[in-house]
């Protein structure tokens, strides 16, 4: 999957997951700050991103820290990088 593709999926998504327009998310969303989402809601939906991307957030302190889309695609994009593939389950 390329990098676009990769974007347009984790931003699809976060709209989907967060029930608002998909017009709304942009990479420099934060989840907390722009949509309102608790420490909860952040922390399933990594858990989401790591079961449909094959990566582990809490393995490194970037995977960690991602608040924002583009902490997320970043990380996913360059988890998969590191492991040889990039594609979603």
């Amino acid at each position: 999957m390329n990098g676009d593709a990769l974007e347009e999926e984790i931003i699809t998504f976060v709209a989907t997951r967060l029930g608002i327009a998909r017009d709304r998310v942009r990479r420099t969303s934060d989840f907390i700050d722009d949509f309102g989402a608790d420490s909860l809601t952040l922390i399933e939906m990594k858990v989401d991103f790591e079961e449909k991307f094959d990566v582990v957030f809490a393995d490194t302190p970037e995977g960690k820290r991602a608040r924002t889309v583009g902490d997320v695609v970043d990380f996913v994009r360059a988890q998969q990088a590191r492991r040889g593939h990039a594609h979603s389950r």
